[in-house]
């Protein structure tokens, strides 16, 4: 009997694998570099949403005390955007717009292709053909003659198309080499030099797809690549792609994660654990080649991005809260400096930064802390004095007795020092 309780219990824990949950922070940092200042300048973000794989909380815009205007609208391949407009920026103005929300992220589900399941492309939505299939010059570039040889030579060698959409991923995942660099380049260029970003990867990835006539997406994350202890700060994050495969739907497709020669398979039908997807786009449109975050008046600002990850940093803000509201504002300055230093970069962090300045610009606040510092000191001395005093140490016991009276002359510590100093003996 016990032998079957336990195998019901490890069914019961495969069927309901453990979530992982974290507190993510995403922060979009403006500065004008310019002599003038910038009117209206805009910020488009986009804003994850739930699936199979997340499930988004307490999702919020964050616009770090600054009241600006934001909306939130869908772009024309229905990805949710905040848009948010900064009136005036002025000259070495910075400013900080983002989001914060915690997630629950669920294992991977992969989608196994098989060849003998491979529909055909008139199986695709014309809605789904239209929507993305279509050339966008600086990300495919499906003119190119390069890309138009590539993809005639793939669709001829092969017409079944999941054996077509894996040859294009082999092929790219063999034949380029990862490098980072600034900026991105279309697939046409990506092809001829051999290297590229996770970006570049799945920009020629998806070209090679859109010319013989699979529709694809650009999909956007921050990509958390280790421990969470407690903060973790991406501000690399990542790009795949997905393609509309019938009869299967959107399958995900990472060529950068399974370079190599030869290439993997791993991601040929499921994306990398421990993401937070963003953006699930076309190319072009509101974001443009962006993925994570984009903003008007380009070439007029320094931008940086990125995220932050953490976990229990909301605990530790609701301790430093309780403590506050218990009015212990020692221990509760204490709890929001330790929630600074060790959560930096969280939402958390921000607010234990803007609670504790709050507190040492509040009269009652500071006047409390002054009291209870002063009772703390006071108690201890007097317990210092009347144990050397017990031991026969008087003249030790007077100095600490005096030490109170001298600090804290108009206190009620002062008067308990002055009677008890007096009936020493001598």
């Amino acid at each position: 009997m016990a032998t079957c309780r336990l195998l019901a219990l490890l069914a019961m824990a495969a069927a309901s694998p453990a979530e992982e949950s974290y507190e993510i922070c995403y922060q979009h940092r403006l500065e004008n570099k310019t002599d003038h200042p910038l009117l209206n300048v805009r910020v488009y973000i986009p804003v994850p949403e739930g699936s199979s794989y997340q499930d988004i909380r307490d999702f919020a815009i964050e616009l770090w005390d600054r009241p600006f205007k934001t909306k939130t609208r869908r772009d024309k391949f229905g990805q949710l955007i905040a848009d948010i407009t900064i009136p005036v920026l002025l000259p070495g103005e910075e400013v900080e717009v983002g989001f914060s929300c915690e997630v629950d992220l669920h294992p991977v589900e992969r989608i196994e292709l098989r060849r003998e399941q491979a529909g055909a492309l008139s199986d695709i939505p014309a809605e789904i053909c239209s929507t993305y299939t279509g050339n966008v010059k600086n990300i495919y570039n499906l003119d190119d003659p390069d890309i138009q040889r590539e993809a005639g030579r793939l669709a001829k060698l092969h017409p079944n198309l999941v054996d077509r959409v894996l040859a294009i991923h082999d092929l790219v995942a063999s034949e380029l080499v990862y490098q980072r660099g600034a900026g991105w380049d279309a697939a046409p260029k990506v092809l001829r030099r051999k290297n590229g970003t996770c970006s570049e990867f799945t920009f020629l990835f998806c070209a090679l797809c859109r010319a013989t006539g699979l529709p694809t997406r650009l999909v956007g994350s921050s990509r958390c690549r280790q421990e969470v202890a407690p903060t973790y700060h991406d501000t690399i994050c990542h790009r795949w792609a997905e393609v509309y495969l019938p009869p299967y739907g959107w399958v995900p497709f990472d060529t950068t994660a399974d370079r190599g020669k030869p290439p993997k398979r791993k991601y040929a039908g499921a994306h990398r654990p421990r993401v937070l997807i963003l953006s699930k786009v076309g190319g072009g449109g509101t974001l443009g080649k962006q993925y994570i975050g984009a903003n008007s008046h380009y070439k007029q600002l320094k931008r940086q991005r990125g995220f932050t990850w953490s976990r229990g940093a909301r605990e530790a803000y609701a301790r430093a809260e309780q403590a506050y509201q218990q009015k212990d504002y020692e221990k509760a300055m204490k709890a929001l400096t330790e929630v600074v230093e060790r959560f930096a970069g969280s939402k958390w962090a921000k607010s234990a930064e803007g609670k504790l300045e709050m507190m040492r610009t509040d009269p009652a606040v500071t006047a409390a802390i002054h009291d209870a510092q002063t009772a703390r000191r006071c108690k201890n001395w007097l317990e210092m004095a009347r144990a050397l005093a017990k031991a026969g140490n008087y003249a030790a016991a007077r100095k600490y007795y005096r030490r109170v009276i001298d600090t804290y002359p108009d206190t009620d510590y002062a008067a308990v020092a002055r009677r008890e100093s007096a009936k020493l003996p001598g």
